[in-house]
């Protein structure tokens, strides 16, 4: 929890004003975040979300659910993948 909440602060602290990130609801296994900024979801919003998968890890950690898109506004559920989910980097 610590690590996710670093990574927001991290997120709005480098993204704000275009984007900032706030959120929502924390499961057992699954977390969800609300993004807003002057962007438009055809455009532009789910580069926000990779930007915010990158500082959480990897989008390989995640299975990642929109759960609502509006001009300006997203908002996403992140599922934290199963350990036998996720690739194995080549040695």
């Amino acid at each position: 929890m610590n690590s996710l909440k670093r990574a927001l602060e991290r997120f709005n602290r480098e993204e704000a004003p275009l984007a900032k990130a706030r959120l929502i609801a924390v499961g057992e296994n699954v977390v969800e975040i609300e993004l807003v900024g002057p962007f438009y979801y055809e455009c532009g919003a789910y580069s926000w979300v990779d930007s915010l998968l990158d500082r959480l890890g990897g989008e390989n950690k995640y299975q990642v659910e929109v759960v609502e898109e509006a001009p300006e506004r997203i908002v996403v559920r992140l599922l934290l993948k199963r350990r036998d989910d996720v690739p194995k980097k080549a040695l």
